[in-house]
């Protein structure tokens, strides 16, 4: 899963069996859970804790040792038909826990799609919390959010994960008691897409119970082309073959390009006219032309001076997000990190992210090593409607060659208004009292007075002992 160090990973299996091949321009899937429920086949969560329609899939993050009493259980999934859980029909599907919180939803592959395609995807969804019995929300867990979203790129090498910062959320709500409609659209980045729902909560109440209802996914374009592949800014290599591609992003290196691939590196080498290993990212590579394709001519780059391309530079960009106390825009020493803010970088024009980081207000600022300067980025940071940014969200940045870029994001709670929440300075110490100082005088002179006295007394009855 779009995990950031130290952050709990979603128990995801492989993704659900393919929807059939979607006509454009219509609905490719109607979800009203009137169906029959059945175990996720893939997930381990136990026998009949894990039921949702066939093709669906359930995702949840895991419980860490370091987690609160209470936080960041397993839930259970099943059918629910109360009348005041079901948006129409008879059915709804529930996602719920006893007596703790959770983070997590159900998902499903839409396979078959021209890429291009505008999708959009909608859902009803509804969240019951209290700490007792009560029909309504009574004392409900606070910061209760539901949302839905789409992975317009097909998940991670065909796996679902929710949080790879690939994922285009919609906005979120509070729907206690209440179905309230979720929207969002994408267009397609491959042949599958995943959707997803999520819901999240802060407290251990008695009931944390969601509901979804009364799903649509359709095309909105109904002769959506083909995406054509872009050269990626950085690069004036232009190559007259098409067949499988990849666009080199973090971590990447020929050797385990060649082993996702089952190619050899040599075979990736000749094929790109490659002189060398290094690879910069961004850059496109051809794994595989197509049948009776013959390899591109040898690839030449050139500048308008001297008719040769110098080696590439790299930087680093480095972000967080922190608590803007005082609402300064400047992080202050005193101000605590802010977890769960996603950041991605990414080409401008391109909607191509090349990193991506979810912050755990534990280990940031995160820098993403190896960025090739020269060219520009955009960095972008998200934000919950419980914040309010005293920052900029979004910029544009150039990395200068091995330089630093910091992009940090100041965060505020709607709850906490204008006023300024910056904590107390420590005391000094390196400051000190005259009183504390004559104190310890007169102590240390009272001291040595009884010490004399003590002495003069031992002395004068010795001595008088001696007359005797």
């Amino acid at each position: 899963m779009l995990m950031c160090v130290n952050h709990p990973t979603p128990a995801l299996a492989q993704t659900p069996a393919p929807t059939p091949p979607p006509v454009l321009g219509t609905p490719i899937l109607k979800e009203d859970f009137e169906s029959e429920f059945i175990n996720d086949p893939l997930a381990s969560c136990g026998s009949e804790l894990c039921k949702v329609p066939k093709n669906w899939g359930v995702w949840f993050l895991s419980r860490k040792d370091t987690d609160a009493e209470g936080i960041n259980f397993q839930p259970q999934y099943d059918q629910t038909r109360s009348p005041k859980r079901v948006k129409s029909g008879l059915g709804a599907q529930r996602v719920f826990v006893e007596n703790k919180t959770f983070t997590g939803g159900i998902y499903r592959a839409i396979t078959g799609l021209t890429p291009g395609a505008k999708i959009r995807f909608t859902a009803y969804g509804q969240m019951w919390s209290t700490n007792d019995d009560s029909i309504l929300s009574a004392r409900p867990s606070r910061d209760i959010k539901l949302k839905i979203g789409i992975d317009p790129t097909g998940g991670d090498a065909g796996r679902a994960n929710p949080l790879n910062g690939q994922v285009v959320w919609s906005a979120e709500q509070d729907a206690r008691d209440d179905f309230k409609p979720f929207s969002v659209e994408i267009e397609a980045k491959a042949s599958t897409i995943l959707v997803y729902t999520s819901a999240t909560m802060r407290d251990v109440v008695r009931h944390n119970e969601v509901y979804w209802d009364d799903m649509l996914i359709e095309v909105l374009n109904a002769s959506a082309a083909p995406i054509q592949p872009t050269t990626p800014a950085q690069s004036n290599v232009t190559r007259s073959v098409t067949g499988i591609k990849h666009v080199v992003k973090e971590g990447d290196s020929l050797a385990s390009i060649a082993q996702r691939y089952n190619k050899t590196t040599e075979e990736i080498r000749q094929l790109n006219r490659l002189s060398n290993d290094r690879l910069a990212l961004g850059q496109e590579l051809t794994i595989e032309l197509p049948a009776g394709a013959l390899p591109s001519q040898p690839i030449t780059t050139t500048t308008a001076t001297s008719g040769t391309v110098s080696a590439p530079t790299y930087g680093i960009i480095c972000v967080l997000a922190y608590y803007d106390n005082n609402g300064s825009g400047k992080r202050d020493r005193t101000e605590d990190l802010v977890p769960l803010v996603p950041f991605n970088v990414s080409l401008p024009g391109t909607n191509q992210i090349i990193f991506s980081h979810v912050t755990d207000g534990v280990n940031e600022p995160k820098c993403f090593l190896n960025v090739q300067s020269g060219i520009p980025y955009i960095v972008a940071a998200s934000i919950t409607p419980n914040y309010n940014a005293t920052t900029v969200l979004n910029a544009q940045v150039n990395v200068p060659s091995s330089g630093q870029v910091d992009f940090y994001v100041g965060l505020r709670k709607v709850s906490d208004g204008n006023a300024d929440k910056s904590k107390p300075a420590a005391p000094s110490t390196n400051t000190t009292s005259v009183a504390p100082n004559l104190a310890s005088i007169l102590t240390t002179a009272i001291g040595a007075l009884l010490l004399f006295v003590i002495v003069i007394v031992i002395v004068t009855l010795f001595l008088r002992r001696r007359r005797l």
